[in-house]
């Protein structure tokens, strides 16, 4: 690569209204010298922490227009215990990029350092000249430009607290001869940049002091483009003119979502000398930045997933998803302003394709109203010169009605024989439409009939439950009920009411008993009560279950003689009487109590027999002394005890007499 140089533009604002003369000039060099094969760019021999946690690093370069195969090349050192390590099968590095090796473990010695490379074969490729680094700061030893080799010492710099691992070694060199002044500097600078590269820039600025407070504004920046910077505070020496010089530390990271084309970066730097001057110089830095392809693409990854996988007909149907990117490092970027497609396949063979855009973060939407049917559909990009084409897996979702319809079937209807009955179901509906009616009911045989409005004569009397299923083109369905009673123009024959026995007649109560009757569109048993004969008198009771043949009749008065009749009633009203029968209620209990003479004797006759009488005998007798007393029965107790005690007191006294 041949070496190349920019003159840097320095305008000045305000010059001429204060007369001052104000001259600078800016060097600006490639990113790349003219070596051609590899060369340990750039290293770091004692970073910050603990050596031996495996923290010291080497960089290589490849300014070659090809790639590179690294494979079984070795790095060395020479002072100390000497280490060589064997890069790894497989390794290559790109043309005009960069590879990285840190070792497990401390490898690199701080004082009097070399590191050699040597290809498979042996033969030596390169090697930094003898550097020590004991600052344990960060600091590196950097060659400038990148791949600069011209087997010079000077080829090298140290750049403090500042590595670029795994970035271009790019400098900027601002050099001022006069004063600083309140005006404005402004510094043109043209770069090649690709896809996906962060360039760290560094600004030296030859002002002979100090910068205590420094600040920036980013004018005018792409958006695929990131900046940061840092203003280092501590007076270096710069490597050109070896006077004391500050520095900016610029970082243009160029996201590996950048379209190609040439932009302009605009970013504007103000800083004080000292706290209290306020700020004294105002510097803007220009550059125009040439996006070009990387040397191998991005690969590149999309997400795709649906809302519901089942909806309705007529309903919208959502997708989403991300675009993304990888950078080298596996980070992940987003895919914006990218125009994707949304490949549609339908169970039946159906195809069509829809274009969207992804947004700012690479997010991407869409809704639709799809025909019935099992659809899949994935989100495809193709690709473009910097990064690789990719596609989401397939998702699926179903348009199909899931609604069950709402099935009517009419209201009940009560018809003669022979009549014809017409069925209604139009009270029927569903979301998309009824496609089938089903009129399902028992009649001698099974029977189906179908359509809206089906029409049926009955051929057996009584009462059919008629079942309506209406179904639409989805399959879903739902059921009603309807009851259709046929019944005849013949009145029914009447049963026969056989007369209550004495077992089945009370004070207040009679059990009637009847036979079963015989007719086919039977409705009903009516129980009638009269205390008239041959008159009906009152419905007292109703039994519609035609099994039931008796009934117990209460709350009626005793003594009292009773007319009762049974009416048989079928589905049309027509109705036949029973036989009329007859019944009388017993006549009301005694409830006074007339205790029988007094036969009972006294408690000191019952006393006197003792063992004689039996429990209950000793209890009727309590409750006829009681009764005959007027004492309660606790006191007759309490006398009788009192009684025993005296009579027992007594026979002591008889026995002690005698001995």
């Amino acid at each position: 690569m041949k070496k190349a140089t920019a003159t840097i533009i320095v305008t000045l604002f305000l010059a001429s209204m204060l007369n001052i003369a104000l001259a600078a000039s800016v060097t600006k060099f490639s990113a790349s010298s003219p070596t051609e094969h590899v060369v340990i760019n750039e290293f770091d021999q004692n970073p910050p922490g603990w050596d031996y946690e495996g923290i010291e690093w080497v960089e290589l370069f490849n300014p070659a227009e090809n790639d590179v195969d690294i494979s079984g090349w070795k790095l060395s050192t020479t002072h100390g215990e000497t280490v060589t390590v064997t890069i790894p099968e497989g390794t290559k590095i790109a043309a005009e990029e960069f590879w990285g090796y840190t070792h497990e473990t401390q490898w690199l010695d701080d004082k009097d350092e070399s590191i050699i490379l040597q290809d498979a074969d042996g033969n030596e490729i390169d090697r930094t000249h003898t550097t020590s680094d004991t600052k344990n700061d960060g600091s590196c030893w950097a060659r400038h430009l990148n791949g600069n080799d011209t087997d010079s010492d000077t080829d090298w710099r140290f750049v403090k607290k500042l590595s670029t691992k795994g970035y271009s070694n790019t400098i900027i060199v601002v050099k001022q001869d006069c004063e600083l002044k309140e005006d404005l500097m402004i510094q043109q600078v043209e770069e090649d940049l690709k896809v996906g590269e962060k360039r760290k820039f560094r600004i030296y600025f030859e002002v002979g002091g100090m910068f205590f407070y420094c600040d920036y504004k980013v004018v005018e920046c792409p958006e695929f483009i990131k900046y940061s910077a840092y203003f280092v505070e501590v007076p270096l020496i710069d490597p050109f003119t070896k006077k004391k010089s500050d520095y900016i530390l610029s970082i243009v990271h160029v996201l590996p979502s950048a379209e190609l084309g040439v932009y302009d970066f605009r970013v504007k730097w103000a800083w004080k000398v000292l706290p209290a001057e306020g700020w004294k110089y105002i510097y803007e830095l220009h550059l125009k930045l040439n996006i070009t392809a990387p040397t191998s693409k991005f690969d590149t990854d999309v997400s795709l997933s649906v809302e519901e996988e089942v909806v309705s007909p007529g309903s919208s149907v959502g997708l989403e998803g991300n675009a993304y990117i990888y950078d080298r490092e596996g980070e992940i970027y987003p895919l914006p302003s990218t125009d994707l497609t949304l490949v549609y396949e339908k169970s039946d063979g159906t195809t069509f394709n829809v274009t969207i855009t992804t947004g700012k973060e690479g997010e991407f939407s869409y809704y639709g109203v799809y025909d019935t049917g099992v659809w899949k559909v994935k989100a495809r990009w193709e690709g473009d010169s910097a990064r690789h084409g990719a596609e989401s897996s397939w998702v699926s979702f179903k348009v199909a009605d899931t609604i069950p319809p709402l099935a009517d079937a009419g209201p009940d209807q009560t018809v003669k024989e022979d009549t014809l009955v017409t069925f209604d179901g139009s009270g029927s509906s569903d979301n998309i439409g009824v496609t089938s009616y089903a009129w399902t009911f028992m009649d001698v045989t099974p029977q189906t009939l179908t359509g809206v409005n089906p029409t049926y004569t009955f051929a057996t009397l009584g009462t059919h439950t008629i079942t309506l299923k209406v179904t639409d083109a989805a399959g879903n369905y739902a059921t009603y009920t309807v009851t259709i009673m046929v019944f005849d123009v013949m009145k029914p024959v009447a049963v026969s009411l056989q007369t209550p026995t004495p077992e089945h007649i009370t004070g207040d109560s009679v059990n009637l008993t009847w036979t079963e009757s015989e007719d086919a569109d039977f409705a009903k048993y009516e129980i009638y009560q009269s205390t008239s004969s041959g008159v009906l008198g009152t419905l007292v009771a109703s039994v519609t279950d035609k099994k039931t043949t008796g009934y117990r009749l209460t709350g009626l008065s005793h003594d009292t003689t009773y007319y009762f009749s049974v009416r048989v009633v079928d589905i049309g009203g027509l109705h036949a009487d029973s036989n009329q029968v007859e019944a009388k209620t017993e006549a009301e209990l005694k409830t006074e109590f007339e205790p029988p003479p007094a036969l009972w004797p006294s408690p000191e006759v019952l006393i006197g027999l003792g063992a004689g009488l039996t429990g209950a005998s000793v209890t009727i007798g309590l409750f006829i002394q009681a009764w005959r007393t007027g004492k309660g029965v606790l006191e007759i107790l309490r006398d009788l005890k009192g009684l025993f005690a005296r009579k027992k007191e007594e026979k002591k006294k008889e026995e002690n007499q005698r001995t």
